[in-house]
């Protein structure tokens, strides 16, 4: 839709070229606009119109970028970071595909941080972190005790010591003297 030119445009943005042209600096605004121009001589005659040619698409701001994880839990396999802009962009980096216009991803194996530079149809970047930190491939270790010289207990409990800086669960089982048997007994967290 056009519009009435009712904003005047200040002084030091209009340039007499002295060939009977003016350069007129005309302030934008955001988004997809049509011109009207209103133009008036000292003599009191007005010119009135618009653009014909069609749309200003202006854009004046860096895109928004979220980062997303899949998955965002512990995991010992690939996460996924997702990047989802507002607005179409590239990205210069190809370790990065292109899923749509304002979605790009990237597969991890292991745990890394890094700064990605994403660009908007008109050259405005915006920097995204992307910090992936919930890769653990590092099994727990267990430490038993000391069983040197077939020690009796009297216990209902024998204590191990587990290493992992996040435990999620223990399993245990009992087996002969000379024969071990897979562990499918879970522990209870309370112990």
């Amino acid at each position: 839709k056009y519009t009435n030119a009712t904003n005047e445009i200040a002084e030091d943005l209009i340039t007499n070229n002295g060939d009977g042209t003016y350069t007129v600096s005309v302030p934008t605004v955001e988004g997809r606009k049509k011109l009207s121009i209103k133009a008036v001589d000292v003599a009191g005659n007005v010119y009135t119109g618009h653009s014909t040619s069609g749309w200003y698409n202006i854009d004046k701001t860096a895109a928004e970028v979220t980062v997303s994880y899949d998955p965002a839990t512990d995991t010992n396999g690939i996460v996924t970071a997702t990047l989802t802009a507002n607005e179409k962009i590239t990205i210069a980096d190809t370790s990065w595909e292109k899923v749509s216009d304002t979605v790009y991803k990237k597969e991890y194996s292991d745990n890394a941080t890094e700064e990605i530079v994403v660009t908007d149809r008109v050259g405005l970047e915006t920097k995204v972190n992307v910090s992936v930190t919930n890769i653990d491939k590092v099994a727990p270790t267990v430490e038993f005790a000391n069983t040197h010289g077939q020690k009796y207990y009297n216990k209902d409990y024998i204590t191990v010591v587990v290493t992992e800086n996040n435990l999620s669960k223990v399993y245990y089982a009992w087996g002969g003297s000379n024969k071990y048997t897979n562990a499918t007994n879970e522990i209870a967290e309370d112990l």
